[in-house]
C-alpha cells in the first residue's frame, strides 16, 4: 500500500474499486465487475473416472424446506374437474359377472424365468406398495399356476426379447 500513497491511489477490496485522487485533477474511479465462479459440471462418467482414481466425491441433496409441494387444489386442470378426482379413491368390487378362462393346448408347461433381482430396499417398497393396493382392493392375487403372484408394466429396456408376439 505504500507504493501507491506518494500516486494518490486507493484501493478498496470490498468494492474492487480503484481511485485515483490527484490534487487538482478530477477525481478518477474505476471498478471492477464481479463475477461469480462458476461450478465446474462433469460427466457422471469423468467423476466414476476421479474416484477410480483415489479421488474425493462427496454427493449432497440440497433442499429447501420451507417449500411446501403444491396441494392438489391449486392445480388448474385438477380444480377445474374436481369432480373427476375423488379425495380417496372406491374400492373395486370383487364379484364380477364373468369369469375369465384362457384354454391352453394340452402338454403346455409353465416358463421357467428368474425374478428380476432388486435391492432389499426398493424389495420392501415394492411389498409395502403391493400391501397397500391389495388392501385398497385394486389389485388381487393371481390363482394363475402359470403367472407371478404380481404382474408389473413390462420394461422394454431390458427382458423384451422374452416375450412371446402372437
Amino acid at each position: 500500500m505504500t507504493l501507491l500513497c506518494p500516486y494518490y491511489v486507493v484501493l478498496n477490496y470490498n468494492t474492487k474499486s480503484v481511485t485515483l485522487e490527484i490534487p487538482g485533477w478530477e477525481k478518477l474511479e474505476w471498478e471492477g465487475v464481479y463475477k461469480p465462479k462458476q461450478a465446474k459440471i462433469i460427466s457422471s462418467i469423468r467423476a466414476s473416472k476421479l474416484v477410480e482414481q483415489g479421488c474425493l466425491a462427496y454427493l449432497a441433496h440440497i433442499r429447501d424446506v420451507e417449500i411446501e409441494a403444491p396441494s392438489i387444489e391449486f392445480i388448474h386442470v385438477v380444480s377445474e374437474f374436481s369432480k373427476v378426482f375423488p379425495n380417496d379413491f372406491p374400492v373395486m368390487s370383487s364379484d364380477r359377472d364373468i369369469d375369465v378362462c384362457i384354454d391352453l393346448e394340452p402338454g403346455t408347461r409353465p416358463i421357467s424365468i428368474p425374478p428380476y433381482c432388486m435391492a432389499l430396499t426398493e424389495l420392501r417398497a415394492l411389498k409395502t406398495q403391493i400391501q397397500e393396493l391389495l388392501d385398497k382392493g385394486f389389485i388381487r392375487p393371481s390363482a394363475s399356476p402359470w403367472g407371478a403372484t404380481i404382474f408389473s408394466k413390462i420394461d422394454l429396456r431390458s427382458s423384451y426379447h422374452q416375450l412371446k408376439l402372437l
